[in-house]
């Protein structure tokens, strides 16, 4: 067994294990199945009574929202946004020492 220097930091997996990625979308199915389910006897209930019709609004509020969030989710996804995480941040570091190098430092005569 080899010691690894306290400074290292381990390898990051290129990909997550094949049975993480199975079990999170059955959970998710199993979850969007509740949900539908959920929503189809609501439905229901509004037509067999007109008292319930208060809930209504906020359900199709909350239906309208979350399409919203699904639409973007869906252009970050083929638009490619999730294909290379770092690339905002090496931007945003390599922009701020362009930015230190340009500026003088505080406390020293301007030209």
């Amino acid at each position: 067994m080899s010691a690894r220097p306290e400074n290292e930091v381990p390898p990051i997996p290129e990909r997550a294990p094949r049975w993480l990625l199975i079990s999170f979308v059955v959970v998710i199915a199993i979850a969007g199945c509740g949900f539908l389910f959920k929503l189809a006897e609501f439905a229901q209930t509004l037509e067999a009574t007109p008292d319930v019709s208060f809930a209504l609004m906020p359900m199709v509020t909350y239906l309208a929202v979350a399409a919203g969030f699904f639409c973007l989710l869906g252009w970050a996804t083929l638009s490619g946004h999730w294909k290379d995480l770092e690339a905002p941040k090496r931007f945003h570091l390599e922009n701020e020492a362009e930015l230190d190098a340009r500026t003088p430092p505080p406390g020293s005569p301007t030209p």
